[in-house]
């Protein structure tokens, strides 16, 4: 059964079937799984990049804010009283000024947090002021302290070995000693800044920090400095040479999903948190995804089998017995233990092939019985009146003398009987059944050479070793003289002629009888009906059913009318007939 369905077998497009639909399930398994993988991560994402542009946005709004306090508070007109030693002031007055000033870097140091301490220095007077005291420079290391900062020669936030300050300078009064007139210095701390980047941070899987002149400056862990580095090796910049705001990267085994951006202050900041334990009841759908579809295919595997023993199987017996049947062995039975459907088909099949080898064998020997008896009958009615007016016509040539003709009279006669005595083939050359049809002409044109004429064409060459059924000719020639013309006392016609077309051939038997269209359509009737209307089978029926059987249902009689005005009996040939059993010739 393989061989003969091949892929177009049932269990074939029932395994394709099953293997498509699990990988439709398994592809929208993934999509869905992918789907929701993404859309889970583009939620961190939006839910980090909101804190982080919140936070950003706070921090950098309070450091703006403290740099314009620092910016202000060069405007205190009371600076200018403490820059010089010989002012006008009292003694009450400068020490009312220095605490004023104490108290004003006190408040801006409540303003923020973030503010660690606040130095005002003023170098020609030697005033250090801070929010915790106020009053002269008196050993080096204040000094020392002033000079570091001073290394800074441009304003704003300073970020080095000394901390993260703003500092801010009136350097258009020079001191004595090439200071500035007055120096503000604001210290951040960045254990509050660190403790403001914590807010953002759950647990240890996620970590900040803050990116600026080639160094990590503020994190928010111990570990957070090793992860900055290695992170920022990994992200990727755009065509201006700036972070890409929301990256995934992978460090060892670890992926983390990152999220940049600039402050204004304090440079590139990177949020980032582990990728593993955000995803992890996602990726708990990837195995609940995979155990469903291993359960669809275990169960997939198990219908298939279970088809195959139920199904398949017994259908391959059932096919195997058609083949067999096919081959023309009717002995071999097939039989299903189970009392199932099939068990019922077949038993049906068992009686069908019973029946079939009885039928055979009916229809063999009917018809061979039938061909014969219908073959005899047909002889019978041919050979005796005809041989007696054959043996009349000789009589009375001799007796009028006429030798010759009775000699060849003689001689058509020896042979149209010779041909149906002695050739025991079913089948024969046309040129031999042609060759019997004219000698039966002949005979009949010489007894009846005053009432008709009988004109007989040439069989063209190619048509001479066409093998065809016996007798199909001479009794169409019969027909048409006793009933075609039987009642033409004279300019009585009787022709035939051949022709080829499209690679088949067809002879003409002609006559100028008297017939009805009535009549012509009766005997169309019959040939399709294989029985005329009294139910016989008469011999243009049998030529007619011999025809088709030899050479196929293109080929036999057709009836219409002559172009003489009477009946046209074409007998159609094809090239080469059928190879058919005897029984099977009717």
């Amino acid at each position: 059964m393989k061989e003969r369905f091949g892929i177009h077998s049932i269990f074939v497009k029932q395994l394709i079937c099953f293997a498509l639909g699990n990988v439709i399930i398994v592809l929208v398994m993934t999509a869905i799984f992918l789907n929701a993988f993404q859309l889970a991560r583009e939620e961190v994402y939006d839910r980090m990049n909101a804190q982080s542009e919140y936070y950003l946005e706070t921090l950098d709004a309070q450091l703006e804010n403290i740099y314009n306090l620092e910016i202000n508070f060069f405007y205190d007109r009371r600076l200018v009283f403490l820059m010089e030693e010989r002012s006008s002031l009292s003694d009450y007055e400068r020490r009312d000024a220095l605490l004023s000033l104490e108290e004003r870097l006190q408040a801006i140091q409540g303003c923020s947090n973030l503010i660690q301490n606040i130095y005002l220095f003023i170098p020609n007077t030697n005033y250090m002021i801070t929010p915790s005291s106020a009053g002269r420079m008196q050993n080096e290391e204040d000094w020392a302290l002033l000079d570091d900062y001073m290394q800074d020669n441009v304003s704003g936030l300073h970020i080095n070995e000394n901390g993260m300050y703003f500092l801010e300078a009136d350097r258009h009064s020079i001191s004595t000693q090439n200071y500035p007139s007055h120096i503000v210095s604001i210290i951040l701390s960045r254990e509050e800044i660190q403790k403001t980047m914590q807010t953002m941070i759950k647990d240890e899987t996620s970590g900040a920090f803050f990116y600026r002149d080639a160094s990590v400056i503020l994190d928010t862990g111990t570990s957070a400095e090793y992860l900055g580095s290695n992170i920022l090796s990994l992200l990727k910049k755009d065509e201006t040479g700036i972070y890409e705001e929301t990256q995934r990267v992978k460090i060892g085994s670890e992926s983390y999903l990152v999220i940049t951006k600039e402050s204004p202050s304090l440079g590139t900041f990177v949020q980032y948190s582990k990728e593993a334990p955000i995803m992890y009841k996602i990726n708990r759908m990837k195995t609940f995804i995979l155990a469903a579809w291993l359960i669809i295919l275990a169960i997939t595997v198990i219908f298939i089998l279970y088809t195959q023993r139920l199904i398949h199987t017994p259908m391959q017996h059932l096919l195997g017995a058609f083949n067999r049947v096919k081959k023309g062995n009717f002995q071999e039975h097939i039989e299903e233990k189970n009392n199932s459907e099939f068990a019922y088909l077949y038993e049906g099949f068992n009686e069908m092939e019973d029946r079939i080898q009885d039928l055979i064998q009916e229809v063999y020997e009917q018809k061979e019985l039938k061909q014969r008896a219908e073959l005899k009958q047909l002889q019978e009615q041919i050979n005796p009146h005809f041989l007696y007016n054959s043996l009349f016509s000789i009589r009375s040539k001799i007796y009028r003398e006429e030798y010759e003709s009775a000699e060849e009279l003689t001689e058509l006669l020896g042979r149209y009987f010779r041909y149906l005595t002695r050739n025991a083939q079913d089948y024969v050359e046309l040129s031999q059944e042609v060759d019997h049809a004219y000698c039966y002409a002949r005979i009949q044109a010489s007894r009846f050479a005053a009432r008709m004429e009988i004109r007989l064409a040439e069989l063209p060459e190619e048509m001479q070793k066409l093998k065809v059924p016996r007798l199909i000719i001479q009794p169409l020639l019969e027909n048409a003289l006793e009933y075609g013309l039987g009642d033409k006392e004279e300019n009585g016609l009787l022709a035939v002629s051949y022709e080829e077309k499209d690679g088949r051939f067809y002879i003409h038997l002609e006559d100028n009888g008297s017939v009805t269209e009535e009549v012509l359509e009766k005997m169309r009737e019959s040939l399709q009906k294989g029985a005329n209307e009294k139910g016989e089978v008469t011999g243009m029926i049998n030529i007619h059913r011999r025809l088709q059987l030899y050479y196929g249902g293109m080929a036999g009689l057709e009836i219409k009318r002559s172009v003489f005005g009477g009946t046209c009996v074409t007998i159609c040939l094809e090239g080469e007939g059928k190879d058919v059993p005897f029984a099977d010739r009717g």
